[in-house]
């Protein structure tokens, strides 16, 4: 009945109020069981869809039509199979939610208009993720549903190795085979869901596990929304060490980018011209401006329309088209042809010499560059004495997350890293005016990125440096070496009057080339220098003709013809400016300060525990005493520590919790308390049969228990050196702040003040 009713009622939405047209080939309505299947975002899609009228994809049948064509679900026709594999529905619903605690704010005189705050979590990302899942799923307080538009992670690459920073330790990367793979997997699962519907993903692997990832993406979400692998060149060539490996050098990684839907943010993005390039298309300069152009094509293959192979007057001459061709002159709105030419030519882009068909004017600082490929070769890593460089180990450059945020966000959309690191992520959001999310593990790298964000110039990468050589920067380089029967360069470090190019020394080359027979009668010697070098009246040059040889200018003396190209200066770069970063908040996740959790109002400490030991809030009672909610399906109390501070549970109010709440044998009751309420040890306390289970260890080790089930699954340190392998196990744990004197200075650098903390005493309260 129940599935009869729910057809009824979803084609009547569907056909009457919601006025769908059905292409041919879809079925006219969409099973329950199937319906079921759908996850809240691509039901939410598929509604949005239906009442705008839009069609629905092609790749959604499968997800839709059990008996129609594509019937098996996308990503499921072959799947990686390993062990300690959990359903996706497992980890959304096993996953426990870390709620975020508020250390501090910064820049608080910098806020955003609308209430937005950047956001810096310290924790664990899984249960981070899942906070901000369960929060755009219920009140949305930190404005994330929706908005989050791109997300780039970087993580370990299962290297088997500890990175470290001026021996710190930055991270562990020891997570190795299928852990590897679920250990990412479940936060891909969760960055699918909390990503935008027109958002795009970009995970940075390198070769060892990067195939196997690609398959779970595919898996997570769907092989049709996969759109490159890009290919990073991070480093030159390598030698020595790889040769007796019998290996080829290891030079690259790979970045593999989906999107979530169809429909997704893109702007396409540009690589400049190489300058072999330049000096092959780019090769004629305008006498005026100095510019590079090159000369294009004003008709076009094809039928014509109209008047479009009709003759126009060009400069008082009549020209057409050839046979099969026509005008593509770019006409503007209630233009003719005519008056589209007339217009060309009066703003000086068309090129005409009588006897040929005219040519436009494309100029070089006009065009966008080359549309980027799929293979990057142009962004090279940190360099080791960079500017940018913050001695972080794995830091990635700056434009690498320039040209991905670029093109896959717009100015104010929420970009977001999960293994933030050393902040290249966030840093370069906020130079390119998005918003950001950034989290990391590590308390080296929560401190580096805190630093780097009160660190940052307007200039990405620290300033794009002229790096062009000599050759580089001479218009015709390549025709003077094809096509010159002698070359002579003069370089910018020419000691100060040897390479001034001037008519005594023109005539003294030109004596030297008669004498000695140097070239042939009547070839021209080409010169190129800087162009302050060059001290010959301009009445004396003439302008070079291109089709007679390279160079800019050309000078006879004495007979000989010199061609002179000039060696163009390098380009300084933009000054850089301090960039003030805009109100954001460090947050921890699973990582607490107990002291500042019990001085929260009770208000706020109630939805904090038991969000923090994954209580199912339901109030309820039991002959007469409130309870909050359940543990499984056993009810659960949290003690309201904040409003009786002084107050400690002893075996006494054990036994007056079960005189009250009769507990009978076998059942199990949690009470959730600080430690410092509590004035017996035990964490379980027996009543009668029934079972009192006092939570007040710390979170990541009752999770780490609860996982193993198994009394011994915390392996205990057998040596010093192992003294923390137990939190590096376990994740996160309470943490309180050390007792510290110390005093301050200010310290001048570059374009920053440091302030500097001189330490007198410093001491644990473990």
């Amino acid at each position: 009945f129940f599935v009869e009713w729910f057809k009824g009622l979803f084609i009547d939405r569907a056909l009457r109020n919601w006025k769908i047209q059905l292409t041919p080939g879809w079925y006219p309505l969409i099973e329950l069981s199937e319906m079921a299947k759908l996850t809240d975002d691509e039901r939410s899609e598929l509604i949005r869809l239906l009442q705008a009228g839009e069609p629905i994809p092609a790749h959604w049948r499968g997800k839709l039509f059990a008996d129609g064509p594509q019937s098996v679900e996308i990503g499921k026709e072959y799947r990686l199979e390993y062990a300690g594999k959990m359903k996706r529905e497992q980890v959304l619903a096993e996953t426990p939610a870390a709620p975020w605690q508020l250390v501090r704010r910064f820049a608080e005189d910098r806020p955003f208009d609308d209430g937005w705050c950047n956001l810096l979590v310290w924790g664990d990302n899984l249960p981070a993720l899942r906070e901000l899942l369960a929060d755009q799923q219920g009140p949305n307080k930190f404005g994330t549903k929706d908005k989050i538009k791109l997300i780039y992670i970087d993580p370990p690459f299962a290297t088997k190795q500890d990175f470290m920073k001026d021996s710190e330790k930055a991270y562990r990367d020891k997570v190795l085979g299928s852990q590897f793979i679920e250990f990412l997997r479940k936060r891909l699962i969760l960055l699918r869901e909390i990503l935008a519907s027109d958002g795009s993903i970009y995970v940075h692997l390198d070769q060892k596990k990067g195939h196997y990832i690609k398959a779970i993406l595919d898996e997570i979400f769907g092989e049709p929304l996969f759109q490159n692998e890009i290919t990073w060149k991070r480093q030159s060539a390598k030698s020595g060490a790889f040769d007796s490996l019998g290996q080829y050098g290891r030079i690259h990684e790979i970045i593999l980018y989906y999107t979530k839907s169809d429909k997704f943010i893109w702007n396409q993005q540009y690589s400049p011209y190489s300058q072999s390039y330049i000096n092959m298309w780019y090769k004629h300069v305008d006498q005026i401006t100095k510019k590079r152009y090159r000369l294009s094509d004003l008709t076009a293959q094809g039928p014509r329309h109209g008047d479009s192979g009709g003759p126009l007057n060009v400069n008082g001459v009549t020209v057409r088209p050839s046979r099969n061709r026509h005008w593509a002159l770019g006409i503007e709105s209630d233009e003719t042809l005519q008056e589209a030419m007339d217009r060309l030519v009066n703003s000086g882009r068309i090129h005409h010499e009588p006897g040929n068909m005219p040519q436009y004017k494309r100029y070089l600082h006009e065009m966008s560059g080359v549309m980027l490929q799929d293979v990057w070769t142009d962004i090279p890593p940190v360099a080791p004495q960079g500017s940018e460089r913050i001695d972080y180990p794995t830091q990635k450059p700056e434009q690498l997350l320039e040209r991905i945020i670029k093109a896959s966000s717009n100015e104010g959309d929420i970009v977001l890293d999960c293994f933030a690191g050393s902040g290249t992520t966030p840093a370069t959001a906020e130079k390119l005016g998005r918003r950001w999310i950034a989290m990391d593990c590590g308390k080296l790298g929560v401190y580096t990125l805190q630093k780097r964000m009160f660190s940052l110039t307007n200039s990405i990468g620290g300033g794009k440096k002229d790096d062009r050589s000599t050759h580089e920067r001479i218009i015709d380089w390549e025709d003077h070496l094809k096509k010159s029967p002698g070359f002579l360069l003069f370089t910018e470090k020419a000691k100060k009057g040897e390479c001034e190019v001037t008519l005594d020394l023109l005539a003294d080359l030109a004596a030297l080339i008669k004498k000695h027979d140097l070239l042939k009668k009547s070839a021209p010697l080409s010169i190129a220098c800087p162009e302050e070098k060059l001290c010959i009246l301009p009445g004396r040059l003439e302008d070079a003709d291109p089709d007679d040889g390279p160079g800019e200018k050309c000078v006879t003396v004495d007979g000989q013809e010199f061609r002179i190209s000039l060696i163009a200066p390098k380009e300084k770069p933009a000054k850089d400016q301090p960039l003030p970063p805009k109100e954001f908040a460090l947050y921890r996740a699973g990582l607490y300060d107990m002291a500042a959790l019990r001085g929260m109002p009770w208000q706020e400490y109630r939805p904090f525990v038991l969000k923090l030991f994954g209580v199912r809030e339901e109030l309820h009672s039991r002959y007469g005493m409130r309870l909050d909610g359940y543990i499984g399906t056993h009810a659960t109390l949290v003690w309201n520590y904040p409003d009786h501070p002084g107050l400690t549970l002893d075996y006494g109010y054990v036994a007056n919790l079960h005189q009250i709440l009769k507990g009978k044998p076998g059942e199990r009751f949690y009470v959730i308390a600080p430690v410092v309420a509590m004035d017996f040890a035990e964490d379980e306390i027996d009543q009668g049969g029934a079972a009192y289970v006092f939570l007040k260890v710390p979170l990541s080790v009752l999770l780490r228990l609860l996982e193993r089930r198994e009394p011994g699954a915390l392996k205990q340190p057998m040596r010093e050196a192992d003294v923390n392998e137990v939190i590096d196990a376990v994740g996160f744990d309470f943490i309180s702040q050390p007792l510290v004197k110390y005093k301050t200075a200010r310290k001048k650098n570059g374009l920053f003040q440091d302030l500097v903390l001189s330490i007198g005493e410093f001491r644990s309260r473990t």
